[in-house]
Order: C-alpha cells, then sequence, then structure tokens
C-alpha cells in the first residue's frame, strides 16, 4: 500500500474511534450490543475528569472540534490568517481592478474613484487589504523557508511566528499612513 493511502487510513481509522469513543462517554445509558448480537443494558464507568458524578453531561468533546484561535498555538494562527488574507485578498480583488478600470477610462472616472477612495470607511477597507497582502506576503516568505527545512524546530518556528505578525503590522502602518491616509 502506498505510504499516503497508509496514513490516510491511520486518520480514518482514528477519527471513527475518537467518534465512536465520543458517543460512547456521552450515551452512558445506551443500549449495547454484545458480539453475539443480544442487546444489554449497562451503566459505563466513566474514568473522564469532565464527569463530575454520572448522571450529569460530559463535556468531552473531539480534539479537531476546538480549533477557535484561542487554542491555537501563534504558528498556527499564522496559517489561519495566512489562509484568511488570501481569501479576502481574491475576493476584494474584483472590486480593486473595477476601481482601476474606472480611474484609467477618463479624467471623470478618475476623479470618481479618488472621491470614493478618500472615504473613511474604505481607506479602513483599504488598510485591512494592505495588512492582508503584507501579511500573505510575509507568512509566504515565512512557508517557503520552512519548506526548505529552515527554522523548522518549535523555538524557530514560533520566532518566526512573531516576526510574521510584527512586520506586517509595522509595515501596514507605515505603507497605510504614506499610501492610504
Amino acid at each position: 500500500m502506498h505510504i499516503a493511502h497508509a496514513d490516510m487510513l491511520h486518520h480514518t481509522i482514528s477519527a471513527l474511534y475518537f467518534s465512536a469513543r465520543s458517543v460512547w462517554v456521552c450515551c452512558p445509558d445506551a443500549v449495547h450490543h454484545a458480539p453475539d448480537g443480544a442487546s444489554q443494558s449497562k451503566k459505563v464507568q466513566h474514568d473522564s475528569p469532565h464527569m463530575a458524578d454520572n448522571n450529569s453531561r460530559p463535556k468531552r468533546y473531539a480534539p479537531w472540534y476546538n480549533v477557535s484561535p484561542g487554542n491555537l498555538p501563534l504558528p498556527g494562527l499564522v496559517s489561519i490568517f495566512h489562509r484568511i488574507s488570501g481569501l479576502g485578498l481574491f475576493v476584494m480583488l474584483w472590486l480593486l481592478l473595477w476601481l482601476f478600470d474606472r480611474s484609467m477610462v477618463s479624467a471623470e472616472g478618475y476623479d470618481w474613484a479618488r472621491s470614493v477612495l478618500s472615504g473613511g470607511f474604505v481607506k479602513l477597507v483599504m488598510t485591512g487589504l494592505l495588512w492582508a497582502f503584507l501579511h500573505h506576503f510575509c507568512a509566504g516568505i515565512r512557508f517557503l523557508l520552512l519548506d526548505m527545512h529552515v527554522g523548522i524546530e518549535l523555538a524557530p518556528a514560533r520566532r518566526s511566528s512573531v516576526v510574521v505578525f510584527v512586520v506586517s503590522l509595522l509595515l501596514t502602518l507605515i505603507l497605510g499612513a504614506a499610501l492610504v491616509w
């Protein structure tokens, strides 16, 4: 079996195991079927620290369900923001191209586009797009270095994620003040 297929099979089996275990833990009074096909009702003894007693509902969740940003390490946040910034740039690209097209058609179109870009909300959106571009650029360089096995250990990876956030925010402040505001 190819190594990728074996790895995928391992992840599928693990997911099924944890899904079944979550159902087992969440339904302690359920009817379980014995291997011979006979049904039997039994209480499940929980060793979970999340269970105060057998009558309370467990607070146990599979680890892949809890991917909120507060639970991610900084390199994980860089990865998530890299994806979000790429999506934002892709979605807003049509608007930027349309504004550019309108500004290049005539002098009136240029004046109109300039008046649109002078609004406070539009300047805020443009600053956000500037940050998205700069973060996407800095994180992309970080990922290229990681692909070349530069800074792949835990401590350098965390430092490089801090550098990505700091550099992208500083460049946004500097370029935003010069170009947008």
